[in-house]
């Protein structure tokens, strides 16, 4: 990969909202405080390291980048 990362987030967030109100968890999560947590660790790694990520429950092609807003997170998908 010549030293590229790309991260396979695919059930970390499932829903665009998510992204704004990181306080909001689908009834899918078993423990939702923990994956509160988990997603915004990732998401903001994603943005400070300018990772591509996949978010298999976005719109197609799930396949964008995460810059972070303050507490929230914005998405870009990718141009195909």
């Amino acid at each position: 990969s010549g030293g590229r990362r790309f991260w396979l987030l695919v059930d970390t967030i499932h829903a665009l909202f998510q992204l704004t109100h990181a306080d909001w968890s689908p009834r899918f999560d078993v423990n939702p405080e923990q994956a509160r947590g988990t997603a915004r660790d990732l998401l903001g790694q994603a943005a400070r390291q300018q990772i591509p990520v996949h978010l298999y429950h976005f719109p197609f092609p799930g396949i964008g980048t995460i810059k972070q807003r303050g507490p929230a997170f914005t998405y870009s998908p990718i141009a195909i």
